[in-house]
């Protein structure tokens, strides 16, 4: 489990009482971004989303619970990634400008 990083965000799903914080990486930093699960109940990370998040310097968060995804936007690379909670990874990245 994670030991340190620059947390930016957290958004919490409260009907599955869990928390997902986005930890900043990639770039000039030796850690690839990541998004923390965090489980309410506990205050412990349940397990960490990476794949397909390593680059772009992962910042802010938002959540589709209803469709089980994530969307956190890639500070350095200038893009949206689409992450499904389920597969636990990534599957789409959209230029944000």
């Amino acid at each position: 489990m994670p030991r340190q990083a620059h947390l930016r965000q957290v958004v919490v799903d409260e009907a599955k009482n869990l928390a997902y914080a986005t930890a900043f990486g990639g770039g000039r930093t030796p850690t690839p971004s990541a998004i923390w699960v965090v489980d309410g109940a506990t205050g412990k990370v349940d397990h960490v989303v990476s794949e397909g998040l390593e680059e772009g310097g992962i910042t802010g968060i938002a959540l589709d619970a209803a469709r089980n995804r994530l969307f956190a936007t890639a500070l350095m690379s200038n893009e949206i990634v689409e992450g499904d909670l389920a597969a636990r990874k990534a599957l789409r990245r959209f230029p944000s400008g």
